[in-house]
């Protein structure tokens, strides 16, 4: 009888002291997925967007942003197109490979390029860690 009551007082002690606070965190629609993640970019690149483009990566803070930093996309570029999402790899549970095709649209001429991004889930969803270009052939 008294082993019950010390277990007792054991649990009552860890759930007093022990208890974490678990923070709900609400992961904003456009970071739901790495897909998703990367049409948020593209999508914020495609209008010269560039403090919402760069919220898609990991390091990012709007405190730090510097409008000096940022590498504009050139006037010569009529639009730039997320065309497709070839691959996601999902390495584990917080980390991704994602592979895909943008078109570049010039002077009425279109070019295709392939490049993926190495994604991290965080707190606030999937963003973009690093640019890798592939090694596959797709």
């Amino acid at each position: 009888m008294m082993r019950n009551y010390l277990k007792l007082i054991l649990c009552l002690y860890c759930l007093i002291v022990c208890k974490k606070d678990v923070q709900r965190v609400k992961i904003e629609s456009d970071y739901l997925t790495p897909e998703k993640t990367i049409e948020t970019y593209w999508n914020a690149l495609s209008k010269r967007d560039y403090i919402s483009a760069l919220e898609c990566f990991t390091g990012f803070s709007r405190e730090k942003y510097n409008e000096n930093e940022v590498f504009p996309v050139s006037s010569n570029i009529d639009s730039i197109v997320l065309d497709s999402i070839l691959t996601v790899e999902y390495k584990n549970k917080k980390n991704a490979e994602i592979v895909y095709k943008i078109v570049i649209f010039k002077k009425g001429k279109s070019r295709f390029i392939l490049t993926g991004d190495k994604l991290v889930l965080t707190r606030k969803g999937w963003k973009i860690e690093d640019v890798f270009i592939p090694n596959k052939k797709y």
